[in-house]
């Protein structure tokens, strides 16, 4: 997903990475971004549940993390494709972030639960994880608002958001990632010692 941005950004230089005067980069994929984000947000927060191996009792928590995630990315979908600071454009936009909100609210207090009983080492990817969504994401808001400011700033928020893809997905995948090997080398060192 990242080289179609890319490309749109090589466009704006030259082969001897000068800038082109008057380039401009027309239009961003806006659309293949959000199917991206629609297919790898639910897969992240799906993790929270799956890691506190809850069974059945994480089913409800399961559901309205995906659930959440869904609404959040659909109504920033139809924010994004409003006009510029229509009324339209400011109410999905607080939709989204409302939905962002309850969920960074079920991590801290559904997570937060199942944490207490968890392995410390998943207890501490999971609480790293928390981080992601509550301190990562706020630049897909931020970034949101760049638009306000015309095509530079519309430039600068696909910056942003290919930055913050990046850390929150490749960097929340390897917290994941480091909380099961930790738990896998405690659960071997048990059944051996």
């Amino acid at each position: 997903m990242s080289n179609i941005y890319l490309e749109g950004v090589a466009n704006l230089f030259d082969a001897n990475g000068e800038r082109i005067p008057g380039a401009v980069i027309e239009q961003f994929p806006t659309t293949y971004r959000y199917i991206d984000w629609l297919i790898t947000v639910p897969l992240l927060v799906m993790e929270f549940p799956l890691l506190l191996n809850m069974g059945k009792k994480g089913h409800e928590l399961f559901r309205g993390l995906v659930f959440w995630a869904l609404v959040m990315l659909v109504t920033a979908w139809v924010a994004e494709e409003s006009p510029t600071g229509s009324q339209q454009w400011w109410t999905w936009y607080v939709v989204s972030c409302g939905s962002w909100l309850y969920i960074v609210w079920m991590l801290f207090t559904q997570v937060s639960e199942g944490m207490k009983s968890a392995p410390p080492s998943i207890a501490d990817s999971l609480g790293k994880m928390r981080l992601f969504v509550t301190i990562g994401w706020v630049i897909y808001p931020a970034g949101f608002l760049m638009a306000l400011a015309g095509d530079k700033g519309e430039s600068w928020r696909e910056i942003a958001y290919n930055v913050a893809d990046v850390v929150n997905k490749v960097l929340f995948g390897l917290v994941c990632y480091q909380g099961v090997k930790a738990l896998e080398s405690q659960s071997a060192e048990h059944r051996n010692g």
